[in-house]
């Protein structure tokens, strides 16, 4: 390793800072002292591909305070042993209070995850994965060591997951009719109660499978975005008039989707009405657990105004006084691989249930119809994009667009009308059956 990073110096050319170089020769002594603690020091031509997927595995157990704070002078197995104990003591500490009444079950899997030792971030462990790889490719291509060419083709480190780009034609979009159809139906519009949400009744649950699918269809979320959601990730932005008058847009209109958003202004300090528009965030928190797909995944969505005259404003109220942090509590199972996975199997069983089910519908054909809708009303493809959190394309796309006016999103966002059937009943609007 000492050799190697001599050599990577050599390279480094003037144009690099002294600071920059040194940071990197932390980089490559940290990785070599890290593997020999953790797999132990041996010999490079006795490497094997076990050692090798057993320092990942290690890594992930390392603290994230490694080397700082209460881990300050410990080797890579001492700072694992203390952090295990840290977790153990915090997450006993957290059961009691839960068993004792003192926490909400709702809650649990957060207090749960936060008691515990933060650990190695991914972008860490393949910063050490990536100095070990490179080691050993530079002993067998500059040195001429016999390492193993199956150790330099392992694939170690974390990347974005490929999905099959033939996966889209696997699931088809719902047409405008079919959508009234499924709103129409008895989830939304009157069923016989929580476990029987097929059957046509009185009553009508606002819960996550209310919810999430009409968030899907009109909000563009991918099914673990929605979710993962936490309450604080609904936010009023707040706005000046002015920057809207800069893109010729009347908010002050009396028709149209701006009439409809200002029965939802937020108070101020004052008491008077501000100028805001309810949002979605969209933002990954490694401590709570949130992942986005990949980094243009990092969004605010405007809200639909159908959603907020559905009354999601309250029920995120509703979730917030009950002290919840999950917007949509019960959504992660300990046991799913995917945030919401079980919902998207109740969907599926859903639209059997109520004859709709066909060939390539799905929960995300949702998501399908979002994206094809608005681009039949025509709205730009760089701002459909930005809505539905995917890579911007092209050179204008990728480099130099910054964004969309939020305001601009907005409009867009409230063009989606798939004209389902509604109806005011008690003064507040209603999804209506087909009847």
């Amino acid at each position: 390793m000492a050799s190697w990073i001599q050599q990577r110096q050599s390279l480094q050319g003037s144009n690099r800072t002294s600071l920059l170089c040194e940071e990197e020769v932390r980089n490559y002594r940290v990785a070599g002292d890290l593997f020999a603690d953790l797999v132990g020091n041996r010999k490079v031509v006795d490497i094997t591909e076990e050692d090798l997927v057993n320092f990942r595995a290690m890594l992930h157990r390392v603290p994230s305070l490694f080397g700082r704070g209460p881990y300050r002078a410990m080797t890579a197995s001492e700072a694992i042993r203390k952090a295990d104990g840290r977790s153990d003591r915090a997450v006993s500490l957290v059961e009691a209070k839960a068993a004792a009444g003192e926490i909400d079950p709702d809650n649990l899997r957060h207090e749960l995850q936060s008691a515990k030792e933060r650990r190695l971030a991914m972008k860490t462990i393949n910063k050490h994965l990536d100095k070990i790889k490179g080691l050993l490719r530079w002993l067998a291509e500059t040195k001429k060591v016999p390492i193993n060419r199956d150790l330099l083709a392992l694939k170690l480190r974390y990347g974005v997951k490929e999905f099959d780009r033939s996966a889209r034609n696997d699931r088809d979009a719902f047409l405008n009719a079919e959508l009234r159809e499924l709103f129409a139906s008895p989830a939304w519009s009157g069923c016989a109660g929580d476990h029987h949400r097929h059957r046509r009744g009185k009553h009508v649950v606002k819960d996550a499978k209310y919810w999430l699918p009409l968030m899907m269809a009109h909000q563009g979320l991918r099914l673990g975005e929605a979710a993962q959601l936490l309450t604080e990730d609904i936010v009023a932005v707040q706005f000046d008039e002015e920057h809207f008058a800069e893109w010729d847009i009347d908010v002050r209109s009396q028709t149209g989707v701006w009439a409809r958003l200002r029965r939802f202004l937020p108070a101020g300090q004052d008491g008077s009405a501000t100028f805001a528009i309810w949002c979605i965030k969209v933002m990954p928190d490694e401590e709570k657990g949130k992942r986005v797909k990949t980094g243009t995944s990092k969004r605010i969505v405007p809200i639909h105004p159908l959603l907020l005259e559905l009354g999601f404003l309250d029920y995120h109220a509703d979730q917030k006084v009950k002290g919840k942090i999950d917007l949509f509590p019960g959504l992660k199972s300990a046991k799913a691989l995917r945030s919401g996975a079980k919902l998207g199997e109740w969907f599926g069983r859903y639209l059997e249930y109520v004859g709709m089910a066909r060939e390539g519908l799905c929960l995300y054909s949702l998501r399908h119809s979002f994206d094809t809708h608005l681009l039949n009303r025509q709205i730009p493809e760089i701002q459909v994009s930005e809505l539905m959190g995917h890579v911007q394309q092209g050179q204008t796309g990728s480099r130099y667009y910054k964004g969309a006016s939020l305001a601009r999103l907005v409009e867009a966002i409230a063009s989606i009308d798939y004209r389902l059937h509604v109806g005011i009943i008690d003064d507040r609007l209603t999804l209506l059956p087909n009847e």
